[in-house]
């Protein structure tokens, strides 16, 4: 039932053109859920996912402008954005470039 309730939450995303993998990590890295992925290796998005927002967190607090929000990363016509849903779990959208500027708007599910 759990997991269940894990996947309604990302499943939304994944009906943006061009989404191709949600997923729910722990901030450590551990993957918590997932859904779509085509080949990717999620569990390893999800470590380096947690990585990232730490150094995010780290140059926030060098820069004085407070608490993260959410970490968008570009490359080579793919991207993910990184956004903490608790204080304990990262949601993290895996996509092409459209899907990935359409969410850093303000635009999703």
């Amino acid at each position: 039932m759990l997991m269940r309730n894990l996947e309604a939450t990302i499943a939304p995303y994944l009906e943006i053109d061009g989404v191709e993998a949600a997923l729910l990590a722990s901030n450590d890295g551990l993957l918590v859920a997932a859904m779509g992925g085509g080949g990717l290796n999620l569990e390893a998005i999800a470590a380096y996912a947690a990585t990232t927002i730490s150094a995010a967190d780290e140059l926030s607090a060098q820069l004085d402008s407070g608490q993260r929000r959410t970490v968008t990363l570009g490359v080579a016509g793919r991207g993910l954005i990184i956004a903490p849903v608790t204080d304990d779990i990262l949601l993290i959208i895996v996509g092409q470039d459209h899907a990935i500027r359409t969410l850093a708007e303000g635009r999703h599910p």
